[in-house]
C-alpha cells in the first residue's frame, strides 16, 4: 500500500493542490505541480504525519505493545492477541495498526475477521520503534502537547505551561542537533529522516497555525497587512521578542521558511508560499486534545470518553479551530456544488425543485450563498426580478440540523437578510423524520433539491439492519473503523452506509441531493498523502470511506450518480481525499 515518493512533482496521487493562488483544504493542499509546492507538499505531509503517530507510539511504549511487537518479530501477532495482552480497545488498536501499515511502519496479513489480522514491524517499523523505545524524543514531544494546544497565547506570553513541559526553546535547541539521532542515508523519506520531520511538525504545526490563523503580535504579523514591516529592499521582516518567539523563527528557519539577518527573521520563497497555506495545518493540530488523553481512548472506557452532557464541549478537538482551518478551504468545494445547484434552477421553471433543504445547515451561511447564487446567476432569479410580487418564483430554503444553536443561528441569519425560509431539527441519520416534519408544513420533500457538506462520514454510527448481507460482503478486510472502541469490518460499515443511502432515497426524490464528503485516499504515498487525517478521524469515530466504496454504497441503495457533475479532489480516483457529486432516485 505505501510507495516513497518520487524526487520529481507529480500530479497523479498527490493530496495537495499547490498552484498559485489555490487555498488549503480541510484534506491537504490539491493540484498543479511546482518546486515550492513539491517541498511544501512533502513538508506538510511529513509533518502532520508526525501529529498523532509520535504520540500514539510514545502511548504504545508505556502500555508495553513496542516491547511485545519487538519480541514476536516477523512473526507478529494477532490483533486479538494484541488487544488482549495489552487491554486496549480492538477498534482503535485496529485503526492504528491500518494507519502505521500505510506510512510503512507495520506489515499487516488480512482476514475478513479484525481480531485475526496478524500485525509485524516492516524492517523500518522494526527501527523506529527500537529509538521511540530507547530514546527520549516521542516522550518530551508527547510531554510539549499543552503548549503546542495554546501556541498563540504561549509565544504571546498569555500562557503559561503546567510544571513539566519542556520549553519551545529546549526543543528548537534539541532540533537544531538533529534530535540526537543518529545519521540517515536515507534521504528525506528514511527512518530517522521521518522521525526527525514527526518530531518537528508537532512544533512547526503549531507554529504555522498561530501564523495562519492566530492573533497575538505573530499572528497579526502574519495576517495583517497594515502590521507587516517591510524594510530598504522590500523584504518581509520580524524581529522576534522574548525567548519563545526567537524558539518559534528558530524552527521556521531550520524549515527554510525564513532566515536570519541580523536579529531580524526574513521570509523566504518557500516561508511566502507556507505562510499563505499556513491553515492547512490547522485541522491536524486541532486534534492534539484527543492526542492528549490517548491513555483514556486506548486503553479506558471508550463509551464514557465519547460521553457528554448537552451543551458540554467536545474534549478530543479544538473545534474553533477545526471550523476555522477547514472553512479556508471549502469555497473550492462549495464552487463545485454551485454548478449543480445553477443547472437545477435554469430549468424550465415547471422542471425546477421549489427550494433546497441544507441538512446540517450550522449558521445559514451556506444557505445564504445558494439564495444569493439563484437570485444573480440563474433562470429563477431571473424570473424572480421580473415578477417581484409573486410568490410562486420564490425558493423555500431550508435549514435542518441537530443542533439547537445552530437552528437558532440559521434562522437569524436568514431572517436579517429577508430570506424566505423554515428551519427544522434534522438528524441525518433519520430522513424520514425530516420528510414527515416538511409534510407538517404542507412541503413535498421530493420537490426539493437537498444538501449536506462534510455530514455523511461524521455521522454517528447506528449499526446495521440486514446482519445477514453485511457478513456476506466482499469487503476490503484492510479497511476497519471503529465505533466507541469496537472494530467495524468495512461490509459492516458498507451494508450501514447502502442502508444509510437507501433511507434517502424516499426523501430526495428526482432533484436528488449534493453531496460534498471527505474520504480516506484509496493508494497512500509517504510524502504526499496526508495520513493525519486518517488518523485523527478512524479515532474519533468518523468514517471516511474511500471513494469507490461511497459510489458502490449509493448505487447499490439504487440511487444515480451524475457522472458530469461528479468532482473529486485530486481529480484521481485513486489520490480523491474530497468529492463533489449529485445523487438522485433512478429514472
Amino acid at each position: 500500500m505505501t510507495e516513497p515518493v518520487p524526487k520529481s512533482p507529480e500530479r497523479e496521487g498527490t493530496t495537495a493542490d499547490v498552484a498559485d493562488g489555490s487555498r488549503p483544504s480541510d484534506s491537504g493542499i490539491h493540484a498543479a505541480p511546482g518546486p515550492l509546492a513539491s517541498m511544501f507538499l512533502t513538508q506538510l505531509a511529513l509533518y502532520t504525519d508526525g501529529i498523532g503517530w509520535v504520540q500514539v507510539l510514545e502511548c504504545w511504549r508505556r502500555h508495553g505493545l513496542l516491547a511485545r511487537l519487538a519480541r514476536a518479530g516477523s512473526g507478529g501477532l494477532t490483533l486479538g492477541e494484541l488487544a488482549e495482552a495489552s487491554g486496549a480497545n480492538p477498534g482503535y488498536l485496529a485503526v492504528i495498526c491500518r494507519v502505521l501499515d500505510a506510512q510503512g511502519w507495520l506489515q499487516r496479513d488480512l482476514e475478513h475477521a479484525t481480531s485475526r489480522t496478524r500485525v509485524a514491524p516492516t524492517p523500518a517499523g522494526a527501527m523506529l520503534f527500537s529509538l521511540i523505545e530507547f530514546g527520549p524524543q516521542a516522550t518530551e514531544v508527547t510531554a510539549f502537547c499543552p503548549i503546542a494546544r495554546h501556541m498563540t497565547a504561549y509565544l504571546d506570553e498569555r500562557y503559561e505551561p503546567p510544571p513539566g513541559c519542556p520549553s519551545l526553546d529546549e526543543l528548537a535547541r534539541w532540533s537544531e542537533r538533529g534530535w540526537d539521532l543518529p545519521p540517515d542515508a536515507g534521504g528525506e523519506l528514511g527512518v530517522v529522516a521521518r522521525f526527525r520531520a514527526a518530531l518537528e511538525g508537532n512544533l512547526i504545526g503549531p507554529i504555522a497555525v498561530a501564523l495562519g490563523l492566530g492573533s497575538g503580535r505573530v499572528g497579526n504579523w502574519a495576517s495583517e497587512p497594515e502590521r507587516r514591516a517591510y524594510i530598504g529592499t522590500g523584504e518581509r521582516r520580524y524581529e522576534p521578542r522574548g525567548d519563545r518567539e526567537r524558539a518559534a523563527f528558530e524552527l521556521l528557519a531550520q524549515a527554510g521558511w525564513v532566515r536570519w539577518q541580523g536579529t531580524c527573521a526574513v521570509l523566504t520563497a518557500l516561508g511566502a508560499y507556507a505562510l499563505r497555506r499556513a491553515p492547512a495545518f490547522g485541522v491536524p493540530v486541532s486534534y492534539l486534545p484527543l492526542f492528549e488523553r490517548l491513555d483514556d481512548l486506548l486503553f479506558g472506557d471508550a463509551e464514557r470518553f465519547w460521553r457528554r452532557t448537552p451543551g458540554e464541549p467536545e474534549a478530543h478537538v479544538d473545534r474553533a479551530m477545526n471550523v476555522r482551518a477547514s472553512g479556508a478551504s471549502h469555497q473550492r468545494y462549495f464552487a463545485a456544488a454551485d454548478t449543480i445547484i445553477g443547472r437545477a434552477f435554469d430549468l424550465p421553471f415547471e422542471e425546477q425543485p421549489i427550494g433546497v433543504c441544507d441538512m446540517g445547515s450550522g449558521d445559514g451561511a451556506w444557505l445564504e450563498h445558494v439564495w444569493n447564487l439563484i437570485v444573480q446567476r440563474t433562470e429563477r432569479g431571473r424570473l424572480m426580478h421580473a415578477h417581484p410580487q409573486d410568490p410562486r418564483y420564490r425558493p423555500l430554503l431550508i435549514g435542518a440540523d441537530y443542533n439547537d444553536a445552530a437552528r437558532t443561528a440559521t434562522r437569524e441569519r436568514l431572517t436579517r437578510a429577508g430570506i424566505p425560509h423554515l428551519v427544522s431539527f434534522g438528524d441525518i441519520n433519520d430522513p424520514q423524520s425530516l420528510k414527515s416534519e416538511l409534510e407538517r408544513h404542507g412541503i413535498d420533500s421530493t420537490r426539493l433539491l437537498h444538501s449536506n457538506s462534510f455530514l455523511v462520514h461524521n455521522r454517528p454510527y447506528v449499526g446495521v439492519k440486514d446482519m445477514r448481507a453485511a457478513a456476506a460482503r466482499r469487503a476490503d478486510p484492510g479497511a476497519v473503523f471503529a465505533s466507541r472502541g469496537r472494530a467495524l469490518s468495512s461490509g459492516e460499515l458498507g451494508q450501514n452506509l447502502v442502508e444509510f443511502f437507501a433511507a434517502w432515497r424516499p426523501v430526495i426524490g428526482r432533484h436528488g441531493m449534493v453531496v460534498i464528503e471527505l474520504h480516506d485516499p484509496e493508494r497512500v504515498r509517504v510524502g504526499r498523502t496526508l495520513t493525519n487525517y486518517m488518523l485523527t478521524h478512524g479515532l474519533s469515530d468518523q468514517y471516511t470511506v474511500g471513494i469507490g466504496a461511497f459510489l458502490k454504497a449509493a448505487h447499490e441503495a439504487e440511487l444515480e450518480v451524475d457522472s458530469d457533475s461528479l468532482r473529486l479532489f485530486p481529480d484521481s480516483p485513486e489520490a480523491a481525499a474530497i468529492s463533489v457529486c449529485h445523487v438522485r432516485n433512478e429514472r
